[in-house]
């Protein structure tokens, strides 16, 4: 059967590493791979929160600010141009006066919002705008200051009528044309720092979600492979073994892996090895045996056809020694000596028969052995 992560010959420095590996470290790797997952995705929203907390931050500084700042531009504007007509319009030396100190306070205050809509991160065409924007007004106050103020303390409205449509009118388009188009800047700033925040948030999600699939996919992968090699291995070693049980030593789990599972399949090999060599020695060992006792069996039995036939003439020697006793009464002596041989030849004969028995019995309990 083929293994899924490849063969031993395969020279992939991955798949041997794969392959060889111990269970543990496999099992821990998916789930490194899995916890590198979720810290770098947490990671990216930390990253992507601490981002929109800092286009956040961006956008009140440089556009709502901003907004502020040129909203305050215009209503010092608009304070001045109420001032100069208060001044040409009232009657009393105490009125215009009061509408000059206001003017130039309001131009104190115009002043100071310039200063604080410089400080901001403007770019190129905000401040060249901003910079139009200041020279229109120190225009409009050298105006008021040299030609309209001096006409309206003089109440020569006809003519300060005439010198407004002239010389501030002018300026004064061109003051609101200024903060119209700083306003214009602010707001396409605005929509372009919405515009870069909501692509900074699809790019983050994107990147999220890749991540995301990447590292489950990734991980899943790697537990698939680690637990379908593993189980391949397992039911391998589970089959030789139970074909051991059934005294089957011919079957082998040959694992090409050096892994834990790879490391108990050789053992079992091995072991399945030196048992059949041993069985093997055990049954040469019994038919060795078994011939020996063939063998003893077959003296045996020619031991016992011996005594037989000893027993059967001592018997015929014995009727024939019994005859010459009685016909040889002279001999007596001489024949009783000779039945006294005779029996204890008889007797010996006895014994050999029953020793011969004995052996055959003994050979025959060793040969069922």
């Amino acid at each position: 059967m083929t293994e899924f992560v490849g063969s031993r010959a395969s020279g992939h420095a991955l798949v041997r590493w794969f392959r060889d590996t111990n269970v543990r470290p496999k099992i821990l790797t998916a789930v490194g791979l899995s916890a590198a997952v979720a810290v770098a995705v947490g990671t990216l929203s930390i990253w992507a929160q601490a981002d929109a907390a800092t286009r956040a931050d961006k956008l009140y500084a440089e556009n709502v600010e901003g907004v502020s700042a040129v909203e305050d531009l215009g209503t010092a504007i608009a304070s001045m141009r109420i001032d100069v007509r208060n001044a040409v319009l009232a009657q009393l030396p105490s009125g215009k006066k009061t509408a000059e100190v206001l003017l130039g306070q309001h131009r104190a205050d115009f002043d100071a919002a310039a200063a604080a809509y410089a400080d901001l991160p403007l770019d190129g065409a905000r401040r060249k705008e901003l910079g139009e924007l200041q020279k229109a007004v120190d225009d409009f106050m050298v105006v008021q200051k040299k030609v309209l103020l001096p006409l309206a303390e003089r109440n020569d409205l006809p003519y300060w009528w005439v010198k407004s449509e002239l010389e501030a009118q002018p300026l004064v388009d061109a003051m609101l044309r200024h903060t119209d188009a700083l306003t214009a800047a602010e707001a396409v700033d605005a929509s372009a720092s919405a515009a870069e925040a909501h692509h900074t948030y699809a790019r983050n999600r994107l990147i999220t979600l890749i991540l995301l699939f990447v590292g489950i996919f990734l991980s899943v992968l790697l537990g698939w492979l680690v637990a379908n090699a593993t189980a391949r291995r397992v039911a391998r070693v589970g089959d030789v073994a139970r074909a051991l049980a059934d005294g089957d030593l011919t079957r082998r789990a040959d694992l090409d892996s050096s892994d834990d599972v790879g490391t108990m399949g050789a053992a079992l090999d091995e072991a399945t090895e030196q048992l059949r060599a041993l069985i093997g020695s055990v049954v040469g060992s019994a038919d060795a045996v078994a011939a020996a006792s063939e063998e003893l069996s077959a003296s045996s039995q020619q031991i016992a056809a011996g005594a037989e036939e000893t027993s059967v003439q001592a018997d015929v020697v014995a009727g024939a020694a019994d005859e010459v006793s009685r016909n040889v009464q002279t001999v007596a002596a001489g024949a009783e000596q000779m039945g006294a041989s005779i029996r204890e030849i008889a007797a010996s004969a006895n014994d050999a028969a029953r020793v011969a028995t004995e052996a055959v019995t003994i050979v025959e309990r060793t040969n069922e052995t």
